[in-house]
């Protein structure tokens, strides 16, 4: 099975680069016959890709080289085919073995590009680990908190991700048997995670997403056992500027960081007007600001927008509700009084129900219309017929082809409410109220209306409805405040390679000596040497 394995690998890969630039090859033709300092053996880190591809892991291959020439001893944790499941494959799939036999290619050529050490996940638990996981996990229904414990490690959200991510649904009740089988998928993880610190003795844990089942509980086990972890991803912000997460991933980092960091920055006019001008110009259907823009190819089709707004002049108050798509927004906004999103739209609609002089919008999100990549996804336009098949006379849904944008529609309420989007910072820095139900990187910074209760959120719709819901000055200033930090200094930009829509072009280093000088690896690495947050400094 292992030859057949990596044999179907080295087919796919020629077909996965026969018309497109290989950045693992390239790397390797460059750097190839580069001399490789002596190993510091008090000097170790832990890059952890566990599943290999260009576009989610040759950043880390880049970080995992420098650290090398810097005399460190980096090593790369595999899943080397460790679990059946994995955020890798989708329930959608219908050619897993071929995906995982081109995972495992990868995994071997990213460690002989990058000349790291493999660690596979597979060999370190041993069958005599892997099957105790697997017994332990049999054991269990997952219908309480403390089966998601695992050696005294609480895994339960980065397996309910997991099994979110492989169905790409906002709901798990129907999938109990694929909830055990991503808690497999999290026990094993976490466990080789001890097994590999225990010989390793490393000081630093690299990695992606820091979120599902396998990065996720790579995390959150490197933080219960003391290991550093810095835990990187792309935004959307540039040609996917880099965001990094300190001991936690970087959703959590936006949330949980200091204010300290941003508010008390003094903005010079010219970064004002800066900051201003970045978000206005993401407004605009014909945006090329970031690589993303949702909107650029959505035609009017035959919806009356004019008609359409005329009615809206019949309500007392206008209301906003911006939709994420259901599983992803829901796996890193959930609250305990709005844990999902079918009880978000719940609570909203209930409200509009008691309260008919005032109207509701629903924008879906955008992003609907294209799915994940090529995979069936619940849309939320699903969520909220099956919540009601009727919608109330004053709830109105405009679909993810909805000729007018969220930036349209913005200008149309009173208020916006948000469970959790970038949206929210969008339209605060526009000095545009929100109400937002869950967590974002807005939250805890004093420019949203936070409702973390549902007597909170219900008190802040019967403001708006009076009209005493406003920003203050001090919110406007705040949002402008933290708009500039989010994307000026959060969002670090990448000098190492070119990417186009997040896809390999060009390296933007031609020799070591390039490599070693660029800017942004020796940045990220000084910043986590001297325990600073990666973050731009004030003032550049």
């Amino acid at each position: 099975m292992r030859r057949l394995t990596k044999f179907l690998g080295s087919a796919l890969i020629f077909i996965r680069y026969r018309n497109k630039k290989d950045p693992f090859s390239l790397f390797r033709k460059m750097m190839g016959k580069t001399l490789l300092p002596k190993i510091d053996g008090s000097k170790t880190v832990l890059v952890a890709p566990v599943r290999v591809s260009p576009m989610s892991n040759l950043f880390e291959g880049l970080m995992a080289f420098f650290y090398r020439m810097r005399g460190y001893n980096v090593s790369a944790i595999m899943c080397d085919q460790a679990v059946t499941y994995c955020e890798n494959i989708s329930k959608e799939d219908k050619n897993k073995h071929l995906i995982c036999a081109l995972c495992v290619k990868e995994q071997d050529r990213f460690c002989k590009s990058f000349k790291v050490e493999k660690i596979s996940v597979k060999e370190e638990l041993g069958p005599t680990k892997a099957k105790e996981i697997n017994e332990l996990v049999n054991k269990r229904d997952f219908t309480e908190d403390k089966d998601f414990i695992f050696d005294g490690i609480n895994l339960k959200e980065d397996i309910l991700a997991g099994t979110m991510r492989y169905t790409l649904k906002s709901s798990v009740e129907d999938d109990l048997n694929l909830v055990k089988e991503f808690a497999k998928t999290a026990f094993v993880f976490s466990s080789a995670l001890k097994l590999i610190q225990l010989r390793k003795k490393s000081g630093l844990l690299f990695l992606s997403h820091g979120i599902y089942s396998t990065w996720g509980a790579l995390t959150s086990t490197s933080k219960a056992i003391g290991l550093s972890s810095i835990v990187w991803g792309r935004g959307y912000v540039g040609q996917g500027n880099i965001l990094f997460g300190h001991n936690r991933n970087y959703h959590e980092d936006f949330i949980h960081e200091s204010n300290s960091i941003w508010e008390a920055e003094n903005l010079t006019e010219e970064q004002k007007e800066e900051t201003l001008s970045y978000f206005t110009q993401k407004t605009k259907k014909t945006s090329k600001r970031d690589y993303v823009n949702y909107y650029k190819n959505i035609n009017p089709g035959t919806f009356h927008i004019d008609e359409f707004r005329k009615g809206l002049k019949n309500y007392d108050r206008r209301y906003g509700m911006y939709s994420n798509i259901p599983w992803d927004g829901q796996v890193f906004n959930k609250t305990k009084e709005f844990p999902t999103t079918a009880a978000f739209v719940t609570l909203t609609i209930e409200w509009f129900k008691k309260n008919c002089n005032c109207c509701l919008i629903i924008r879906a999100h955008p992003a609907e219309l294209t799915g994940h990549g090529n995979k069936y996804t619940e849309t939320f336009e699903q969520v909220l017929y099956r919540l009601y098949p009727v919608l109330p006379d004053n709830v109105f849904f405009l679909g993810a082809d909805n000729p007018i944008t969220s930036y349209d529609l913005v200008k149309d309420v009173d208020i916006s409410i948000l469970y959790g989007s970038t949206l929210s910072l969008e339209f605060a820095v526009l000095g545009f109220p929100v109400i937002q139900t869950g967590k974002f990187n807005v939250s805890n910074k004093g420019f949203v209306f936070e409702a973390e209760t549902k007597n909170l959120f219900y008190q802040y719709l019967k403001e708006a409805k009076e009209g005493t819901l406003v920003m203050t000055d001090n919110m406007k200033k705040r949002a402008l405040l933290y708009g500039y930090y989010w994307v000026f200094r959060r969002h670090i930009f990448d000098t190492t390679q070119v990417l186009d829509r997040l896809n390999f072009k060009a390296y933007k280093f031609q020799d070591e000596e390039e490599f070693l000088g660029n800017e942004t690896l020796n940045f990220v690495f000084d910043r986590i040497k001297n325990g600073e947050r990666i973050v731009y400094p004030k003032g550049i």
